[in-house]
């Protein structure tokens, strides 16, 4: 049942239960996993259309409002991309009950989002003159195998910007070559693996084999072209 005003110990530790009754979406097992998932390192590989996105901006709307005057960053190879996980964060909020919404949240814009408990979520793009001097409690490293000078980045940067919160340090992207630092983090014992298959998310009905078997087809006519 969704709640009439916000009580954020009801939520304390259980991001879950906020998905269901405060964001009103029903997550898959692996979208549990990762939602609960208290590793400081955390690495995700997704396929498409699984509920990455959706996942990742209901965890970090989740922390925000449960922990006050947090600085909770997301990050991509540009600041389009990083919109398309705000975007996602704001669809997570219009969803909330307008009572919770209104003793929860302080002010929306296009890149920040302001809680009344003096949290905030900022998108950025890789962009290390934008990021510096930010001290994060959560950092969402998404399409990271993209990220440009990414040794720089993540090393010089982002990790920096966690040292003193001990923040958490979330890694995304689809698949792409092993000359990258997440490649790097997918295999480094300290993080935390979250990786499925195209079957996990068919059998949990976010996509079907008709669907992936189009794009497929789609995709081996579109490389055809390319090489003709």
């Amino acid at each position: 049942m969704a709640p009439k005003h916000w009580d954020p110990k009801l939520y304390e530790g259980k991001p879950v239960k906020f998905a269901l009754e405060v964001l009103r979406i029903k997550p898959t097992d692996y979208q549990t996993q990762l939602l609960t998932d208290e590793h400081k390192h955390i690495v995700v590989i997704w396929p498409r259309q699984s509920g990455k996105t959706t996942t990742l901006a209901a965890r970090v709307v989740w922390f925000a409002a449960e922990n006050p005057r947090t600085t909770n960053l997301i990050v991509a190879p540009g600041l389009r991309q990083s919109m398309i996980v705000m975007d996602r964060i704001h669809t997570h909020l219009t969803a909330i009950p307008k009572t919770v919404r209104r003793e929860m949240l302080s002010k929306v814009q296009r890149t920040v989002v302001w809680f009344k408990n003096g949290a905030q979520i900022v998108a950025l793009p890789n962009a290390p003159n934008q990021l510096r001097g930010y001290t994060a409690s959560t950092v969402i490293a998404d399409e990271a195998s993209f990220f440009r000078d990414d040794e720089l980045v993540f090393y010089n940067v982002l990790f920096p910007m966690l040292q003193t919160t001990r923040g958490t340090m979330i890694a995304s992207s689809t698949p792409w070559g092993k000359d990258s630092v997440f490649y790097k983090f997918t295999q480094d014992p300290t993080f935390s693996k979250h990786r499925i298959q195209v079957k996990d998310v068919i059998d949990a009905k976010l996509t079907t084999q008709e669907f992936i078997d189009d794009m497929q087809r789609r995709t081996r006519l579109n490389g055809s072209a390319a090489n003709t």
